[in-house]
């Protein structure tokens, strides 16, 4: 049996990544012994890597610019990966446009854990 694995969406940037660290840390905390991935832009990619938080940092190319194949390999990696929870901790046009790639609907959380966070449960 597989590991269950979570995305944590946090692409606004490094400014917003730091304010947000003791939320990262709970979402760590509360998924003890499952797979956190954070997909985050690349300006943010190198000072994420270095947070305990989470098992993997994946970059999210498209949020610097318009590139179909970037949106499309972005897309099957995303939908391969069968993501129990994905936690969007921007809440915003961007992170809307990633549900929309990985699974063509607009990117309404079906639950909201937190007040500003959106959570999908596959």
């Amino acid at each position: 049996m597989s590991q269950v694995s979570n995305l944590v969406i946090a692409t606004a940037g490094i400014g917003r990544f730091v304010a947000g660290l003791g939320v990262k840390a709970a979402l760590r905390a509360h998924h003890a012994g499952e797979r956190m991935i954070l997909l985050t832009a690349p300006s943010t990619a190198g000072f994420a890597s270095t947070a305990p938080y989470f098992d993997e940092v994946w970059t999210d190319t498209t949020v610097e610019g318009w590139d179909v194949a970037s949106i499309l390999n972005l897309r099957r990696k995303l939908r391969l990966a069968g993501f129990a929870r994905i936690y969007d901790l921007d809440h915003s046009r961007h992170s809307r446009f990633l549900f929309r790639v990985m699974y063509g609907w607009p990117g309404t959380a079906v639950r909201r854990s937190l007040p500003w966070s959106g959570v999908i449960e596959g």
